[in-house]
């Protein structure tokens, strides 16, 4: 004997089969089919978030069909079967290649004609409902993202991870400081900004019981995370508005000292001058230091093409033109700079917080918005629309104040270089190297084109200026030009031998 199935579906453990059932039963009733030919698949899973392999109700669907003779499934309404097409067309396919009908109550339709073909009404209806099926599914998305940003604009937890040091009440939604865990954080920024290592910090941690890892390597690695995170500091980050542990000030100062242990960061092999902050003009390619050539070099594989130039040469020149940077800072040109400085120090502080206020008011904007469309005042389309365009304008102002506290951490090494006077005579390369990063921003290299070795170099400052540099090689001597609107003025230097070249003779086998 045939049998029927009676597919029912919900998306949540909360929701009731009892009435979808019921009229499914009584459909099948309608069409001949006794209680005993009918197999029921009821199912509480989401048609949205799940894949066809992942929708168990379907795989009990083919499981069945597989085994038994089935002549029929039955429906309340598409979306019970799919709510994404090509899960909709999947099972459709499915069903017709088996010979099996589909009979959907609302709106009613037949898949298969008598004849087991799939009769032409059934498949513009189809395509129609389940194109307005997957429509309605990504509404509803909308609008429970919309739900869950309205949330968390309201500084509540809507779910993840929340961040090492904080908690959340279930109640209320909101985020709070976790007193036991506090501590911790607020010793490692402390430590951190007064000189000690993340790994020392870590073992202190570990063995105190303040952090719960296995191994002080992994304790390492979390703590790094933890101290590139603004939201300790109450710095607005992607996420929630978390209260602040520590200071701003001491955060700034974590920042400082990170990018100066990066930056200064002593190799077995020595001490590059320049590394990370030489580029390749062709494609702003960084060129990394290549000590057995004496070299920086980049090299671009889709042009198969590259760029190198001697690492003595283009150091000593670096710190050449520090050194003229820093007299000149400490000559009748420093008060005109200091004034600069403080000006440009003042418009950045008036950009950030004018970003900050506006920051809140667009905070205000977007309640305002959902209670009117709470209230019926204002539709769902048009509350997404105009919440849509306030959102884009917080993330243009987070772009604003990200690029405010790297202008902040500018401005303090240049007012640091202005009023630092250091005898540059008797410097080591640890020193030398800290000057040039304090000093030079960027440097830039290009081709000449003119001759072999020939380079065109842009050096790049603190306070905005630059000199521009034309190098020519002939044999094994450097000739070193400056560049002018009018002319190029030669400029000669003593070239400082850090690094030679190794014997390759040694290495090579005969």
């Amino acid at each position: 004997m045939s049998k029927v199935i009676l597919f029912s579906r919900v998306s949540t453990l909360g929701q009731d089969l009892t009435q979808q059932n019921n009229e499914l039963f009584a459909e099948a009733k309608r069409n001949g089919y006794a209680k005993s030919d009918i197999i029921l698949i009821e199912q509480k899973e989401s048609a949205i978030k799940l894949d066809e392999e992942d929708r168990k109700g379907i795989q009990k669907l083919k499981e069945i069909i597989e085994h038994k003779q089935v002549e029929c499934v039955i429906i309340y309404e598409i979306s019970r079967l799919a709510r994404r097409s090509t899960v909709l067309f999947s099972v459709r396919d499915y069903l017709i290649d088996h010979n099996v009908n589909l009979i959907c109550m609302k709106p009613y339709m037949k898949l298969l004609d008598p004849d087991g073909k799939m009769s032409q009404t059934a498949s513009i209806l189809f395509s129609l409902f389940g194109a307005i099926s997957e429509s309605e599914m990504m509404i509803k998305k909308e609008r429970m993202m919309r739900g869950r940003i309205a949330k968390r604009e309201q500084g509540k937890f809507i779910g993840g991870n929340v961040l090492f040091g904080y908690t959340w009440d279930k109640e209320t939604d909101k985020i709070y400081i976790h007193e036991k865990e506090k501590d911790a954080v607020i010793e490692l920024f402390t430590r951190y900004a007064n000189g000690e290592s993340k790994r020392q910090i870590a073992k202190d941690l570990v063995d105190r019981g303040q952090l719960r890892y296995d191994n002080y390597s992994t304790a390492c690695v979390m703590l790094g995370k933890i101290l590139r995170r603004s939201e300790y500091a109450g710095i607005k980050g992607t996420t929630y508005d978390y209260p602040a542990i520590i200071s701003q000030e001491l955060y700034y100062k974590v920042r400082q000292v990170a990018e100066n242990r990066n930056k200064y960061k002593i190799r077995k092999q020595g001490i590059y001058f320049l590394q990370g902050i030489i580029h390749w003009k062709y494609n702003d390619m960084l060129m990394s230091p290549f000590k057995g050539g004496i070299q920086y070099k980049a090299w671009d594989e889709n042009t198969n093409s590259g760029i190198m130039i001697n690492m003595n040469y283009i150091e000593s020149l670096a710190w050449h033109l520090t050194v003229k940077y820093k007299k000149r800072l400490q000559g009748p040109e420093k008060a005109k700079m200091m004034q600069s400085l403080i000006e440009s120090m003042q418009h950045n502080i008036q950009v950030q917080q004018a970003a900050i206020e506006e920051y809140n008011e667009i905070q205000k904007t977007i309640e305002r918005i959902n209670e009117r469309v709470v209230k019926g005042k204002m539709t769902e389309t048009q509350g997404d629309r105009l919440i849509d365009e306030q959102h884009n304008r917080i993330k243009e102002l987070d772009n604003i104040m990200s690029k405010c506290s790297e202008n902040r951490i500018q401005f303090e090494k240049q007012l640091k270089a202005a009023n630092e006077d250091i005898d540059l005579g008797e410097l080591n390369d640890e020193q030398k190297n800290r000057i040039i990063r304090e000093c030079i921003s960027k440097v830039v290299i290009d081709i000449d084109g003119k001759t072999k070795y020939g380079r065109l170099i842009d050096f790049y400052f603190m306070d905005g200026s630059k000199i521009k540099i034309h190098m020519t090689k002939y044999w094994n001597y450097f000739y070193t030009f400056i560049v002018g609107k009018k002319k190029e003025t030669e400029i000669k230097f003593d070239i400082i031998s850090r690094f030679a070249r190794k014997n390759y003779d040694k290495r090579r086998k005969y």
